[in-house]
């Protein structure tokens, strides 16, 4: 199964965590931002690229579809997490990612008219509503696991010369009602801690759950966490 090899990355954390524990933090609020791969902008064909510009596809005949994004794009997420006894923690948290995808160009129709592409930037947005549970093994790693709702909003244009039509669209939430049921799971490895303040890097990965499992979004994004 496609990408599934990440989450028995992920997974194997939980085998190699040593058991010390000292931090008896009850709340704890953790900001993460970096990159991430997202495995659905492609729309599964390569991208192709002359001067950074992406290229469109050929979608039916006499249509040209600019649609793709880069795979590689930018991850925010925002977690409260609550601790619920031991080392165990209820977390409620925001995630969203970006991906962009630029293109330049000329289309002409029959009848004359041309259709001009100029520096024009397509954006894809997921927005993961998560409810989970966490795991602290020690005062450096821990791990993650939980359920989402996945929002997208995606930008598309659609050009046809054979009709002389031009389609200029967005799908979101609120008017296709574009969501899904996601699964995550992921780790966290503390790198420096002073007072309330923690350094950290991140990783999580989203899997569709209402079809597949398959890989949504995989992210390893520094982290800034505050213990109160």
């Amino acid at each position: 199964m496609k990408h599934l090899s990440f989450l028995l990355i992920l997974a194997s954390t939980f085998c190699f965590a040593q058991e010390e524990f000292t931090n008896n933090s009850r709340y704890q609020l953790t900001i993460s931002y970096g990159p991430q791969y997202n495995n659905f902008v492609d729309y599964d064909q390569d991208v192709e690229t002359v001067d950074g510009y992406i290229l469109p596809l050929e979608g039916f005949p006499g249509e040209d579809a600019l649609l793709q994004k880069r795979e590689i794009g930018t991850y925010f997420n925002a977690t409260f997490s609550l601790r619920i006894g031991g080392r165990n923690y209820l977390e409620i948290g925001h995630s969203r990612t970006l991906n962009q995808g630029v293109y330049n160009g000329i289309v002409f129709f029959p009848i004359g008219t041309r259709v001009e592409v100029r520096d024009f930037q397509l954006r894809h947005r997921n927005h993961f509503f998560k409810l989970g549970y966490k795991r602290v093994f020690n005062d450096r790693l821990s791990a993650h696991i939980g359920l989402a709702q996945v929002n997208d909003q995606r930008s598309v244009i659609n050009i046809f010369p054979a009709t002389g039509n031009v389609q200029i669209a967005e799908r979101n939430y609120e008017n296709a009602n574009s969501a899904e049921g996601i699964a995550y799971i992921g780790a966290e490895y503390d790198l420096y801690s002073s007072g309330r303040f923690t350094i950290g890097v991140k990783s999580t990965a989203y899997f569709i759950i209402s079809y597949g499992p398959e890989l949504e979004t995989f992210t390893i994004s520094p982290s800034l966490r505050f213990n109160f």
